[in-house]
């Protein structure tokens, strides 16, 4: 080899590559432990929003920033629409396949605001929807505002464009939904309170994943990383054994 010509190591590459995996699992490990901390804060803001006074009709607003009246406590009056409700598809609960039903509830100003119900089983076939039936008389609810973080993303339409009712729909569209309604509907939705009547299965989870299963992620991508450590320590105490 003539001076000055660099030679390539083939343990290089090997080397690369696990530097490379090493601060991935790291940096995969730190992120779990950062959303972990964002869910403490969630649940601890839905704890403290929901001990709290509970908001009437008159201090809810649609320009209301969703940050000031996600998880407060409400208490609505106002009568159900109960011939004119939807079915929130593909929710599951206790691994069984379902529908989360939304009914409107027309406040005394004339806006609308669905309130979900809980959570019911499928039928026997897609057909066999469940029977919604209630009273539509004048009433009170409680529950808790459900503001989602971010817009639906879907590739299909939000319903096969039926007319009947209870109507499928597979995503929260607050805009399309109003539409099917024919009313003023407000960008949000009451989560009824577990005490509340002519409710169903309701089991809220105020965040999809627990902070506790975040940290057990941590642990995983941590654990790779040391298990990768150990590997190249392992590999290179061996080359210089065998150099030596």
């Amino acid at each position: 080899m003539r001076t000055g010509e660099y030679q390539f190591s083939p343990t290089l590459l090997p080397s690369l590559a696990m530097i490379v995996l090493l601060v991935l699992f790291l940096s995969l490990g730190f992120w779990q432990l950062s959303r972990a901390e964002q869910k403490r804060e969630l649940i601890g803001t839905f704890e403290d929003r929901l001990s709290g006074p509970a908001l009437t009709a008159s201090a809810i607003s649609a320009t209301a920033p969703a940050d000031e009246l996600r998880y407060r406590h409400v208490r609505l009056r106002g009568r159900y629409l109960a011939d004119r409700q939807f079915l929130l598809d593909n929710r599951v609960y206790d691994r069984k396949p379902g529908f989360e039903v939304l009914t409107p509830f027309q406040l005394a100003d004339g806006r609308v605001v669905l309130v979900n119900r809980g959570w019911v089983p499928l039928g026997a076939s897609r057909s066999d929807l469940p029977s919604l039936q209630m009273q539509s008389e004048p009433v009170s609810v409680e529950g808790w505002l459900y503001i989602p973080f971010e817009p639906a993303y879907s590739l299909g339409g939000i319903d096969d464009a039926g007319t009947g009712w209870p109507r499928i729909v597979q995503y929260l569209d607050f805009e399309q939904l109003g539409q099917r309604l024919d009313a003023s509907l407000l960008p949000m939705t009451v989560r009824l309170s577990g005490e509340a009547a002519e409710g169903y299965v309701r089991d809220w989870q105020v965040v999809p994943m627990t902070p506790a299963k975040h940290i057990a992620y941590a642990v995983q991508w941590f654990g790779l990383a040391i298990a990768v450590l150990v590997i190249y320590l392992v590999l290179n105490i061996k080359r210089r054994s065998e150099h030596e």
